[in-house]
C-alpha cells in the first residue's frame, strides 16, 4: 500500500472541469494520521477534474471519471473539515492507480468547532478554457449550492478564468443564490488555456 503524508495549509474551492478522452480510476480509503481511524465524508479530487469522490463512513472512496487523463500538472487533493488539506503530484497518483492507497491525513491546528465558525466565505475559481467546455455544469452548481446552504456561507466571491479573469462578482449569500450563480454561469464562453497564476488562495477557508 502506497502511504502520503505531505500536505500544506492553502485552501480553496476549485470547480475545474473535463480534460481529455480517456479515464482515471483508482481506490483507497483515508485515515486519521494520529490514531489510524477512517475519516468520513473527506474529499478527494483531482485538479482538472472536476467534482471528487466523498469518502464513506469507513473512510473508503473510489474515484471514477471517464474520459479524464493524468497529465504532469495533475495533482491530488484530499480535504477534510478539521484536518489540513494534503496534495500530492501525478506520480503519487499514478501509484494509487490500480492499488487500494492508503491516504493519511493531519488534524488541523484549527478545533473542529472553530473551524465551522470561522467559514462565512468563500471563494469560487470557475475553470472557462476550452478544455471544460463539456462539464456537467448542474451537478456541479448543485454541489456548490448545497455547500453554501448547509454551511451558512454569507458571501461567495465567483471569479471565473481561463488565461485571464473573466468575471469576478461579490455575492450575498440569500435563498436565490442557486439562481444568481446560474446567471452568471450562463454568460461563460469556454475558450483558451487555464492559468493559474492568476488564483490566489490566500486567507480562503474550504477546499474541494
Amino acid at each position: 500500500m502506497k502511504q502520503f503524508t505531505r500536505s500544506i495549509v492553502c485552501l480553496a474551492l476549485f470547480f475545474i472541469g473535463q480534460t481529455a478522452i480517456s479515464q482515471t480510476v483508482f481506490r483507497g480509503v483515508v485515515l486519521d494520521s494520529a490514531n489510524n481511524v477512517p475519516v468520513p465524508n473527506a474529499k478527494v479530487g483531482i485538479t482538472g477534474q472536476g467534482v471528487g469522490e466523498t469518502t464513506n463512513d469507513q473512510g473508503n472512496f473510489t474515484y471514477r471519471k471517464y474520459h479524464k487523463v493524468l497529465d504532469n500538472n495533475s495533482t491530488l487533493i484530499v480535504s477534510a473539515q478539521g484536518y489540513t488539506t494534503l496534495t500530492n503530484d501525478a506520480q503519487d497518483i499514478r501509484a494509487l492507480m490500480n492499488n487500494r492507497g492508503v491516504i493519511y491525513i493531519e488534524k488541523s491546528e484549527i478545533l473542529a468547532n472553530d473551524f465551522e465558525e470561522s467559514i462565512n466565505s468563500v471563494q469560487v475559481f470557475w475553470d472557462a478554457s476550452k478544455a471544460n467546455g463539456y462539464r456537467d455544469v448542474t451537478k456541479e452548481l448543485n454541489f456548490l449550492v448545497d455547500y453554501i446552504l448547509d454551511n451558512e456561507i454569507q458571501d461567495v466571491s465567483f471569479i471565473v478564468f481561463n488565461n485571464k479573469i473573466r468575471i469576478s462578482e461579490e455575492l450575498k449569500v440569500t435563498t436565490a443564490i442557486g439562481k444568481d450563480l446560474r446567471a452568471l454561469l450562463t454568460t461563460i464562453s469556454y475558450k483558451g488555456v487555464s492559468d493559474y497564476d492568476l488564483i490566489s488562495v490566500k486567507d480562503v477557508h474550504a477546499f474541494f
